[in-house]
């Protein structure tokens, strides 16, 4: 019989993450950072994955039938848990709008997204006298920008797009659990009546 209950709770699982990725879709593919390992559909993949073993782990921990206070207690979890992804996804936004830039400008050809590292002193320079693309035209181009590490290092670059691909997944698996933990209070709530 858990075993049982245990199946349901995770095939309501899948539901929730499939219904968050479903309704959310057109939303979340804007900030999908533009990192050259991961696409899109990867980066969505990621996140589900993730969603899905945090809803795994938290269906071992909940009760079979939860009292009124437990309840209460697993809906202010959840709305705690849903507003830590609302704040995490602010700052992946922040974090997205701070460094990923399009390149060449499209007065120059078709505009490509790109992740930044932090300013090396030179760029910082450079950056207070002019736009980012200038700096990166001053620079020899994007490619010579990047190799010869002018603006930022190949090392600062990673770090930002593990960032970016860690704090894009965590918001979505913590929507989805925020999610899901509510559907299940609310499923047990209306049962107890």
């Amino acid at each position: 019989m858990e075993l049982k209950r245990i199946a349901t709770l995770i095939a309501s699982g899948a539901a929730v993450v499939a219904g968050v990725l479903g309704l959310f879709g057109a939303f979340l593919k804007h900030l999908v950072p533009p990192v050259s390992s991961l696409s899109p559909l990867q980066a969505l993949g990621l996140a589900s994955l993730a969603s899905l073993l945090l809803l795994f782990l938290v269906v071992l921990k909940l009760p079979a039938r939860p009292s009124s206070v437990e309840r209460h207690r697993l809906a202010a979890v959840a709305a705690k848990v849903g507003l830590g992804a609302l704040v995490l996804l602010f700052i992946h936004m922040w974090a997205m709008n701070t460094f990923v830039f399009a390149y060449p400008p499209a007065e120059l050809g078709t505009p490509e997204l790109h992740v930044r590292g932090t300013y090396t002193s030179y760029a910082k320079k450079l950056i207070h006298e002019m736009t980012l693309s200038g700096a990166i035209r001053e620079s020899g181009g994007l490619e010579k920008a990047e190799e010869n590490e002018i603006l930022w290092t190949e090392e600062s670059r990673k770090n930002i797009e593990l960032m970016l691909t860690a704090s894009y997944t965590v918001s979505i698996a913590l929507f989805s659990l925020s999610l899901f933990i509510l559907v299940v209070t609310a499923i047990s709530a209306r049962r107890a009546q």
